[in-house]
């Protein structure tokens, strides 16, 4: 598994987690990958699972989408989300740029006792800049219909934000990337990372449905499949699924219960694993890096995940699929225990284990069944 993520670093998280030890003045981006069921379970970047939208594989010197700037509901706890076009590759080291907003719930202290208080802006990022967030321009109000386009010229790239629905417009010149070859188009919903290499992601606001519409990549509308979305799943419960492209856009709703059930059986997994895939997302930058880890620390998330699975109710159409799913990861674990009696024992080695044939099979078998895009590829 080679790909990486990088993250917008949201300055208000500074205020909407004030005290917390986990955090500093200034957060730090999280490189980690696309959730795969089938693949990137175990060894990835992790955790793999604060994105949802659309991915996909093309050169790319331009990209385009408009959204309605998510609104921080009433009720909503603390944190922090982001809405994005971004462009990329599939390398860790590789280049990297975005654009988009966020839409953040923090606390204000300015008039008295404590308040929820909302924050929306416009900002983008890249590589250069350590994937710290610059702010464009602060939002009054949500609900704003804003379009944004990333386009690259001579120098590096021409940032355009239009607001569709007051008429202000911005323009930022970036003077990166104008050599560096782009592969990867992305249309993201964000829950932020605590850091780069974060075990955990900060928590995500309640916020209205969130919608991408107009997608374009080289100016023309992205030929996107179901296999090419991932699903939002956070440490705080909230899901959600990207819908299948229709009229050259898609929305994020939440899944059914029983899908949501699953989600939350493997977003438990996966940050059980989480030391695991920035141990290794340590080794792809740089070979060797990462200490390869213990049998135990794969195997047993791996069977907490598998009792947990066969001691729930599925509906019968469901049934077979999580057999399936659960005699592969038995088989992972019995072949992870030889692994850790193979004196050559490695990295390379390792990821072959957690990449089987059937894994990923009966893992995309089993999410197309609960109704959610089967694993990134």
């Amino acid at each position: 598994m080679t790909a990486s993520r990088r993250r917008w670093i949201p300055w208000s998280l500074t205020v909407v987690l004030a005290g917390s030890a986990a955090l500093t003045a200034v957060l730090a981006g999280a490189g980690r990958a696309p959730s795969r069921v089938g693949g990137a379970n175990v060894i990835g970047v992790g955790p793999s699972t604060g994105f949802g939208g659309y991915r996909a594989q093309t050169n790319a010197d331009q990209i385009s989408a408009q959204w309605r700037v998510p609104a921080v509901l009433s009720t909503s706890p603390l944190g922090a989300s982001a809405t994005w076009i971004g462009l990329q590759t599939r390398s860790p080291s590789g280049p990297f740029i975005q654009l988009g907003t966020y839409s953040d719930q923090s606390v204000s202290t300015s008039a008295g006792p404590p308040q929820p208080s909302s924050a929306y802006g416009v900002f983008w990022s890249d590589t250069t800049r350590g994937y710290h967030l610059v702010p464009i321009v602060e939002l009054s109000r949500p609900g704003d219909l804003i379009a944004f386009d990333m386009s690259r010229n001579a120098q590096g790239w021409d940032l355009k934000v239009h607001n569709l629905t007051v008429g202000w417009s911005r323009s930022v010149e970036v003077h990166y990337g104008a050599t560096d070859q782009f592969t990867q188009a992305e249309w993201i919903q964000e829950d932020p990372a605590k850091g780069y290499a974060a075990t955990t992601d900060v928590p995500y606001p309640a916020t209205s449905p969130v919608a991408f519409g107009d997608l374009e990549v080289d100016h023309r509308p992205p030929r996107l499949r179901y296999e090419n979305a991932q699903v939002l799943s956070t440490t705080g419960g909230v899901f959600l699924a990207p819908t299948r492209p229709l009229d050259d856009g898609f929305a994020l709703r939440r899944p059914s219960n029983i899908a949501v059930q699953f989600l939350r059986d493997y977003e438990t997994y996966e940050a059980a694993v989480t030391p695991i895939n920035v141990a290794y997302a340590e080794h792809l930058l740089q070979a060797d890096s990462g200490a390869l880890p213990k049998v135990a620390a794969m195997t047993r998330p791996m069977s907490t995940l598998a009792r947990q699975l066969q001691s729930q109710s599925w509906p019968l159409g469901d049934q077979t699929a999580v057999s399936a799913f659960v005699k592969d990861i038995e088989q992972d674990i019995r072949a992870l225990n030889a692994w850790g009696h193979n004196p050559d024992k490695s990295w390379t080695n390792l990821t072959s284990i957690v990449k089987t044939p059937s894994y990923l099979r009966d893992g995309n078998r089993l999410l197309l069944s609960l109704g959610l895009p089967p694993s990134y590829q």
